[in-house]
């Protein structure tokens, strides 16, 4: 059984919401999970192909590049064999956005997000999706304390 930590992306082009997920994952999952911030699409696609995070979390709305492109070309890199022969890691994608209608959730979907989130959310919804997606990995998390907010 792999004892590593999951890696898990958290991007947002505003500092205020990155540090609100910063400081909930080093209060809930620190013992399981290291974080890396991103606060453009572009920087994330970056990110992404280079550290290989197991969860995203993705903000829509972001100047450079949004969440959909971003989505797609971290599907993009993903579904990519490197030269190699080893495999890159498919990452799990959380769209964390303040964009509510029907069409934006569509397009994240189409765009290859795994779950969509509305902001403003209750972070026990949140908890449950990030449980949800970092188990299917290898293990169960173990969570180090229960901080449920209101963000």
């Amino acid at each position: 059984m792999p004892t590593s930590k999951k890696r898990v992306l958290i991007v947002d082009d505003e500092p205020s919401h990155r540090l609100l997920h910063r400081m909930y994952f080093s209060a809930v999952w620190s013992v399981d999970v290291d974080l890396a911030e991103a606060s453009n699409g572009q920087e994330s696609v970056l990110i992404a192909e280079q550290w290989q995070p197991h969860l995203i979390l993705m903000d829509l709305w972001m100047p450079q590049m949004d969440g959909y492109e971003a989505i797609r070309a971290i599907r993009a890199g993903a579904e990519a064999k490197p030269g190699g022969g080893v495999e890159t890691l498919s990452p799990q994608i959380i769209v964390i956005s303040a964009a509510t209608s029907e069409l934006s959730r569509s397009l994240a979907f189409e765009a290859g997000c795994d779950a969509f989130v509305c902001k403003p959310y209750e972070m026990k919804q949140l908890y449950e999706l990030v449980k949800q997606h970092l188990a299917t990995i290898d293990r169960a998390i173990q969570v180090t304390s229960n901080m449920l907010l209101t963000a």
